[in-house]
């Protein structure tokens, strides 16, 4: 997730650079077709965008759904609420 979340900043900061030197918006960033790495790959700047969100929101599903899953039952036993008087 961490490398998602890098990637996505970094197209940020190219499409800020160039809008804060050049005062022009809408430029493709680092991947979106006609970007600074290779050119781009054959994404719009708004699909590409989809597809980080999109790889984002699918792994902070994944761990929720992990996490869940390991939770410990209601039915603990031994377990007690210990309470201590104010």
């Amino acid at each position: 997730m961490a490398l998602s979340a890098c990637s996505i900043s970094s197209e940020h900061v190219a499409i800020m650079s160039v809008y804060l030197r050049t005062g022009i918006v809408g430029s493709p960033g680092l991947l979106a077709h006609g970007g600074f790495i290779g050119g781009g790959l054959p994404l719009t700047r708004p699909d590409l965008h989809f597809l980080y969100n999109l790889i984002e929101e699918t792994l902070i599903v994944i761990g929720y759904v992990y996490q869940v899953k390991h939770l410990p039952s209601g039915n603990l036993a031994g377990a007690s609420l210990a309470t201590t008087p104010i």
